[in-house]
């Protein structure tokens, strides 16, 4: 799998004040670094979602299942550029700290989307679940940190926090 790197042709200003959820939603723009953070765009979360739909197209999965919280829209975006049904999961070990029942599929093979691997423990303790359930699973993220100590199956672009530590800000988190 290639180094994945999107350049994006835009400009973004960055204020204080609050944007409008138009300006928000449909500027275009780039990301942009802020003290320790990293601000994604919603033109680049369609980049990312559009380069691994290309890259997942051909391969079989009965489903997608999107980790809530920010697996969600990348998961969503991604079950309809492939046309494939979606299940979620509620598993956060970071915003949350909710680790509850989880209601699997049937047996099966599904794509697990997720917005980061980030230090990989949420999809370590994932895996253990889906295997004790039988289920054949892959991953998918927008970014994949290097140092991580899972390997995800796909990925938009790699990141390496141990020598940048920004945090990634996707634009429907709280900035």
């Amino acid at each position: 799998m290639p180094n994945y790197n999107m350049e994006s042709k835009y400009v973004h200003e960055v204020d204080n004040n609050y944007r409008t959820g138009y300006d928000r939603i449909f500027k275009k723009s780039k990301t942009v670094s802020g003290p320790n953070k990293n601000f994604v765009t919603w033109d680049q979360v369609h980049e990312y979602t559009d380069f691994l739909s290309k890259v997942i197209e051909h391969q079989h999965y009965d489903a997608i299942i999107g980790i809530q919280r920010g697996g969600l829209i990348p998961a969503v975006l991604l079950s309809h550029k492939l046309n494939m049904p979606m299940h979620t999961i509620q598993f956060s070990l970071r915003d949350l700290k909710q680790v509850g029942n989880i209601d699997l599929p049937k047996k099966g093979t599904y794509l697990v989307v997720d917005d980061i691997n980030d230090t990989g423990e949420t999809f370590t303790q994932l895996q253990e679940k889906f295997n004790k359930a039988g289920l054949s699973v892959k991953y998918a993220v927008l970014h994949n940190n290097v140092p991580s100590k899972f390997t995800v199956d796909h990925y938009a672009l790699e990141i390496d926090k141990s020598k940048d530590p920004a945090w990634i800000v996707y634009p429907w988190e709280s900035k």
